[in-house]
């Protein structure tokens, strides 16, 4: 049984089923006692490392919140995003946003954060990242036209005399053609098959279905960039182009797409499986 504790409820939902396992019933628990942030699992059961069947429904307590507490982040400028944002987890707080401003600092670096450090705020409350992305450098500036050179112009050669010369007459040998026909060749006969072999028959189609593709992307979706596909027996194709985690996070998104045979739709994260749903 994998340990689903301290994940969203969409992230566990995900890793059961990548399991061969169901989430059943989520109960809403205070979370104060636990001192767990609003929406991560308490408690699962069966509880993880338990040996059980593939198949089964697991049921979990998700906190609902920590009432009446105070946090504070300290200053996590100059951190990577990933853990800056663990930092924001363990201090019972929700990273909501996550802006990208161009920066000579290494790629995903934290160059602001809100709340400001050791600003006392409430537990559950959001926080906002404004991380460093690559500078797109602007092309030069344009060197202006070159001067074309004249063309080249080849001298001209005086042709060289051609002896003339004088062939005897000989007669003819054989049958002439005149000049304005062509010999007649004859087509290749056409192959046909031998008596008693029959043409093989052709393997029947798998035939087509609709399938539906839902699926709502955590408030904390992990930074990346997400494509969505869809594999069935044709092969797999692309549902949706590559886009930012910042712009798909705590989004749903959904469509219906025809299908052959078994199909699933398989959710990467640069270029990596993330997710796979079944419709």
């Amino acid at each position: 049984m994998p340990r689903i504790e301290d994940m969203t409820v969409e992230r566990a939902r995900v890793n059961l089923q990548e399991s061969g396992f169901k989430l059943g019933r989520v109960l809403e628990v205070d979370g104060t006692l636990t001192e767990t942030p609003k929406g991560r699992i308490i408690a699962q059961t069966p509880p993880p490392g338990v040996s059980t069947q593939r198949g089964q429904t697991i049921q979990v307590l998700v906190s609902s919140g920590i009432s009446g507490k105070e946090t504070w982040l300290p200053d996590l400028t100059g951190l990577n995003f990933e853990s800056a944002r663990e930092h924001a987890r363990a201090a019972g707080l929700v990273v909501t946003e996550v802006l990208e401003e161009e920066s000579d600092l290494p790629e995903n670096t934290v160059i602001r954060q809100s709340p400001e450090p050791y600003a006392r705020v409430n537990v559950d409350s959001p926080v906002t990242f404004t991380v460093a992305s690559a500078q797109v450098t602007a092309p030069a500036e344009s060197a202006g036209a070159l001067p074309i050179p004249p063309p080249h112009i080849a001298p001209v050669l005086p042709e060289p005399a051609v002896p003339e010369l004088s062939l005897p007459s000989a007669p003819a040998a054989g049958p002439q053609v005149p000049a304005d026909r062509t010999p007649y060749v004859p087509a290749e006969p056409p192959v046909t098959p031998s008596s008693g072999q029959a043409a093989e028959p052709a393997e029947p189609g798998v035939p087509l279905s609709s399938a539906t593709f839902s699926y709502t992307f955590p408030a904390t979706l992990p930074a990346g960039l997400y494509t969505v596909v869809v594999q069935d027996a044709d092969g797999q194709r692309q549902l949706m182009d590559p886009t930012a985690s910042t712009e798909l996070a705590g989004a749903t998104a959904s469509t219906t797409v025809s299908v052959r045979g078994n199909a699933a739709f398989v959710i990467l994260r640069d270029g990596q499986q993330y997710a796979v749903i079944q419709p």
